[in-house]
Order: C-alpha cells, then sequence, then structure tokens
C-alpha cells in the first residue's frame, strides 16, 4: 500500500469537486419542464438581469430578479446607512408585506406608514418627523425612480414614481 502524498490527495480533491461541478451544472427543467439555457449554471447563480430594462417593459419573473439583484441590495445598504437598528436587517418583507408572503408583491403596501393625502399634512409630517422624511424624499425616492428608469412624482401631472408607490394615504 502506497502512502498518501500531498499530490495524491490534492488530485483527489481536485477529481472530485470537478465531478460534484459538471453534476450541478447539468440542465435542470425550468418552470415549464424544459430545460433552458440558464439552468447550465451552478446552483444559486441567477442570470444578470438588464439593468437598462424600464420597470413596466419587465415580466414578472424579470422584476424579481430586478428586485433581488439591483433594488436590495442599494435600498438594504441605504436603510442600513440611515438607521442600522431599525433597518439593518431589511428583506421583502419590510416594504411588501404580506404581497411578499403570497407572491404577488401587490404596491402601495397598506401596512406602511400611512401617508397625509395633502400638502398641510405633508408640511406637518415633514416638521414632525423631518429625519426619516428627508431620507425617504432625498434618498429612497430619487434612488427608486432612477433604478426602475422612472421620473420621480411631479405634483403637477401626478406621474412618476413618488411616495404614493409604496405608501397608502389617509
Amino acid at each position: 500500500m502506497k502512502p498518501f502524498t500531498f499530490s495524491r490527495v490534492f488530485l483527489s480533491i481536485l477529481f472530485f469537486s470537478s465531478i460534484g461541478f459538471a453534476l450541478s451544472c447539468t440542465p435542470r427543467p425550468d418552470q415549464h419542464g424544459m430545460g433552458g439555457r440558464d439552468n447550465l449554471k451552478p446552483p444559486g447563480v441567477q442570470a444578470m438581469v438588464d439593468t437598462s430594462m424600464n420597470w413596466a417593459d419587465m415580466d414578472h419573473d424579470q422584476r424579481l430578479q430586478f428586485m433581488k439583484q439591483v433594488v436590495m441590495p442599494k435600498m438594504r445598504a441605504e436603510f442600513a446607512g440611515f438607521d442600522p437598528n431599525q433597518y439593518g436587517k431589511i428583506n421583502c418583507m419590510t416594504c411588501h408585506g404580506d404581497g411578499a408572503k403570497d407572491g404577488t408583491f401587490t404596491m402601495p403596501n397598506p401596512k406602511l406608514y400611512k401617508l397625509p393625502n395633502n400638502a398641510d399634512g405633508f408640511k406637518a409630517l415633514m416638521n414632525d418627523k423631518p429625519k426619516i422624511f428627508g431620507f425617504m424624499a432625498q434618498t429612497v425616492k430619487p434612488e427608486m425612480a432612477s433604478m426602475l428608469h422612472m421620473a420621480q412624482f411631479d405634483p403637477a401631472t401626478h406621474t412618476g414614481f413618488g411616495c404614493g408607490n409604496c405608501h397608502t394615504t389617509e
């Protein structure tokens, strides 16, 4: 019996690792029961999303990938930077609530903080909660609008991405 040498151990590890990788890259049925090109990657690796696409042009699966790969990393960092104690561990439920549970991801989310439905109410909110109001107005709203390739909300035309895309009013 030959003693194990470093090279034999190394070659054994390399051999078995390559078999495991090869098996993990074997095409698997996609949601339609057919092997697809996206199935030729190791488990846990997702196809990169096309960040140049407009939100309105994406299908449900593209939107999910976009949220996972683009929005969550960016917003998780922004919110954690703003208040790590309160927002250090945000996830899909933080913004989408029950919609994250049932897979619809419906927005606006009625369980988020309810916003006033008039200018006087917004002024009062801005005075009452200036830190979070400023963060939402100066960071969250413009960043989200930019990532989604949307204009920011314009009160004159009532179009664009704004508070009402996430929050309901009272």
